[in-house]
């Protein structure tokens, strides 16, 4: 988004966010002559593009979004949103709001909208009833909620057939990025170990004088509770960081060695050493899928936020 853009919704927010009680998300109305007159005693009001933004569409959108809480029973969400004034909260609220209403704008003052608008609505429609007219909201939420769903239907169609549309990500971008990030692409070392895990400090005293790596298998296969006993107790290879802490042990063993007694909150622990391996360089065909979706995504980032920037100089986004 341009700086001067940037800056002046900025200070639109700031306006508009002071002593407003706390909402989120919101609806917008189209401008007509009854809009205006159901407006006329709301002193802070958001222009975008066609549409009005007005405290009271922010607050069905907090009702839609705490609904939408209640039903993930997501408790600590529920206690935030429920608290009044929390400044951020209401500055991403704006955000959201003023970024997909000028969007929208862009693309219902396009000609392929309005060639295709009983096409489009039906797309809405359908998409309502299959997956939305079922929720148990009150008759005045229902058509807010219907309306910011059409809404972004109709922007994530417009991002895959138009906005995405032209974007090329070719072997040259392909190779030029991994040349540029080689250092990024390694394989970290890891170890693969056998495991033995025992509920009783007792057993595990005994048996840490007596496991080898002869007898290890024969111990697991007799005295190990955890799941891996099935198949001996071998884990898959694994890096730093993909296991509990006290599986780290294995990584200043030596291979074909056992580990001392560990303990932990599941019981007692024994490792042997099977395998180590070293970091390695990553070839481009072992990273190709990875590198492409890198650049698309990086491309979609920038395609999203230049037709962004357009479409609000487009909306001449104004406080009333």
């Amino acid at each position: 988004m341009h700086s001067s853009i940037r800056f002046y919704i900025f200070i639109l927010i700031s306006c508009f966010i002071a002593g407003v009680g706390l909402s989120y998300w919101a609806s917008s109305l189209k401008i007509n002559s009854s809009t205006n007159n159901q407006l006329a005693n709301n002193s802070k009001r958001i222009i975008v593009g066609d549409f009005i933004v007005s405290d009271s569409d922010i607050d069905t959108e907090y009702r839609l979004l705490l609904y939408k809480q209640i039903q993930e029973k997501n408790p600590l969400d529920i206690n935030l949103y429920e608290v009044n004034n929390i400044p951020s909260v209401r500055e991403d609220i704006l955000l959201s709001l003023i970024e997909r209403k000028a969007l929208y704008t862009y693309i219902i003052r396009q000609k392929f909208y309005t060639s295709q608008i009983s096409q489009l609505q039906k797309k809405c429609a359908d998409n309502w009833n299959t997956n939305y007219a079922s929720l148990d909201l009150s008759s005045a939420d229902k058509p807010q909620m219907k309306t910011k769903v059409c809404e972004l239907n109709l922007i994530s169609m417009f991002l895959k057939q138009h906005i995405y549309k032209s974007i090329v990500i070719d072997e040259e971008k392909i190779q030029k990025y991994f040349i540029e990030h080689q250092q990024d692409f390694k394989s970290p070392k890891q170890v693969q170990i056998r495991h033995l895990l025992v509920a009783k400090e007792s057993l595990a005293k005994r048996l840490r004088f007596q496991i080898n790596t002869k007898n290890f298998i024969k111990f697991v296969r007799k005295y190990s509770i955890a799941p891996d006993a099935k198949q001996d107790g071998l884990l898959p290879p694994y890096s730093k960081g993909q296991m509990p802490s006290l599986f780290n042990a294995a990584f200043t063993m030596k291979k074909g060695t056992t580990s001392p007694l560990i303990s932990s909150a599941y019981g007692f622990h024994f490792f042997l050493l099977e395998n180590i391996y070293e970091e390695k360089k990553l070839l481009l065909e072992d990273v190709r899928e990875k590198i492409f979706e890198i650049l698309l995504n990086k491309e979609k980032k920038l395609s999203y936020k230049n037709w962004l920037d357009e479409a609000l100089e487009r909306a001449k986004v104004k406080i009333l």
